[in-house]
């Protein structure tokens, strides 16, 4: 019997992983080569790699970093099927912000939470040059825009996996939509809302992707590989719209935004090819907080208190579907000649225990998440001016404005009763919450050494704006305490611009 196998059949666990340790150093090593034979020829000095027990494997998977993982399933075919098996948990990525024209962009930037460092991972032939716009159940979407002949991809950039979602000229609003000078400023951006899957199996006969658009009155259907959108208009009040969306247990919930002040969830079945999907409309006007009208006034600035609460579904780690309310404090600048300098001050002028340097997360010697953070935007003159022209058009203020996270409420939604369908959690328990705007998930806290249970991790831009005129830097990346109710912004802050998308993603092989 093999010194492994001994120690397994022993049950003794403290030798057993005092030997996987040893293993999983020796195989630090071995991950320098490349290919079988180099493999085979270190046979000598390590013993059989190919014969060892599974749960010695598996136990040294656990151990490997992301990048270690992927580097053995590529040296070793006898290891590969225990490395894409494994149940090993990897800490959520950032998706960082693209340039601002990523037409010749061949990469994917990433910032990794556990190692404090930029992740760049080269895009598929298909989707290179094309944008990022959101993340659902493990898998990007990416948008080639190519006018009416645009195309969207479903892709796991790890495994380099792909598949291409239906031609979005099936849908009329689009095909309006590429005809007006928007498309030619925005692209996409402002078209597109939100894109969420049923499921992570895109190859399921059951996976479903849904759709909404900035119209906020269609949802549109389709499958994987098919050949069209089906598009619905579920709301039957003008003042209403569909805000997120997301797929649990079976079910769509789609949060319904506007001026409707209704508290509770409808029930709609949607006819989908020979499939019924049941649609779970959200309303949450009545809980959401009004401006108190508590304001600060200062010599270049307003800040509204508490003044302005958005909204996001996610599911939890049981299955549960969440109500998240995210309540900010909103600065107006009221001096436009002093606009960049009043943004810095605000910026500077908020507690130490926000500073963005204070936990150290980040690596200060990486150039390409720095120079991502300072970089700005060159563009044609007379695109700007264009651009400048429609957003005076469309915004009912000029003056510069910035979102600061202040606080979040947590609620459960049980739709199975009919009275109080929102049931308002003071903890998460062992779970923490990663929100972003267009892709959030939640993961259990002991699947993580050294992480922090009953949290909120939150990206999202500092702005009310559906259209920048300018790029915006945003320090609303942090960690939120349910228990102490406090904020710490211990990561770098990111310049956003209009067609930038905040997700969080988890690395699957």
């Amino acid at each position: 019997m093999s010194e492994g196998r001994l120690f397994f059949a022993n049950g003794n666990l403290r030798y057993f992983l005092a030997f996987a340790k040893s293993l999983y150093f020796k195989f630090k090593k071995l991950l320098e080569y490349k290919g079988e034979q180099k493999c085979s020829s270190l046979s000598s000095d390590y013993g059989c790699w190919h014969g060892l027990p599974e749960e010695i494997l598996e136990k040294i998977v656990q151990n490997l970093g992301l990048s270690d993982r992927i580097r053995l399933s590529i040296l070793c075919k006898s290891w590969r099927p225990v490395v894409m098996n494994s149940s090993a948990h990897e800490f959520p990525w950032l998706v960082l912000p693209q340039s601002p024209d990523c037409s010749n962009d061949k990469t994917l930037s990433f910032f990794s939470l556990s190692d404090g460092k930029v992740v760049d991972l080269k895009l598929p032939k298909q989707v290179q040059g094309g944008w990022f716009y959101g993340s659902s159940k493990g898998w990007l979407i990416m948008i080639k825009e190519q006018g009416l002949n645009s195309q969207i991809f479903l892709l796991n950039p790890i495994s380099g996996d792909l598949h291409q979602l239906p031609s979005l000229a099936t849908i009329p609003s689009f095909q309006k939509y590429v005809e007006d000078k928007k498309w030619k400023l925005y692209g996409g951006s402002l078209f597109f809302h939100q894109i969420v899957l049923s499921t992570s199996n895109v190859n399921s006969d059951q996976c479903v992707v849904a759709a909404s658009f900035d119209s906020c009155d269609e949802l549109a259907l389709c499958r994987p590989g098919g050949k069209t959108w089906s598009v619905f208009r579920p709301l039957d009040h003008e003042h209403e719209g569909l805000a997120q969306l997301l797929f649990s247990s079976g079910k769509l919930y789609a949060l319904i935004g506007g001026e409707i002040k209704k508290e509770g969830i409808v029930a709609q079945t949607l006819r989908f090819g020979d499939h019924a999907l049941e649609l779970m409309m959200v309303y949450v006007g009545a809980l959401i907080i009004p401006p108190i009208g508590e304001i600060e006034e200062y010599n270049d600035h307003e800040v509204y208190l508490q003044g302005l609460t958005s909204s996001f579904l996610l599911e939890s780690t049981n299955n549960e579907v969440l109500l998240i309310h995210k309540v900010d404090d909103y600065f107006i600048m009221v001096n436009n000649d002093s606009e960049e300098d009043s943004e810095a001050d605000i910026l500077e002028g908020e507690d130490e225990g926000n500073d963005m340097e204070e936990e150290g997360n980040y690596d200060e010697g990486d150039d390409n998440y720095n120079d991502n953070d300072a970089e700005d935007v060159e563009g044609n003159d007379e695109d700007e001016e264009e651009e400048d022209e429609y957003y005076n058009e469309n915004n009912d203020w000029n003056e510069s404005m910035y979102a600061r996270t202040n606080s979040f409420k947590v609620y459960k939604i049980d739709s199975k009763t009919d009275t109080n369908n929102f049931l308002r959690l003071q903890s998460l328990g062992d779970q923490m919450l990663f929100l972003a705007e267009h892709g959030s998930l939640s993961l259990c806290a002991t699947d993580f050494k050294e992480s922090e249970k009953n949290c909120i991790y939150f990206a999202t831009k500092a702005t009310m704006r559906h259209v920048l005129p300018k790029p915006q830097t945003s320090r609303e990346i942090g960690l939120f305490n349910l228990d102490t109710g406090k904020i710490k912004r211990s990561f770098p802050s990111i310049n956003f611009s209009t067609r930038s998308r905040t997700s969080w993603y988890v690395p699957i092989l």
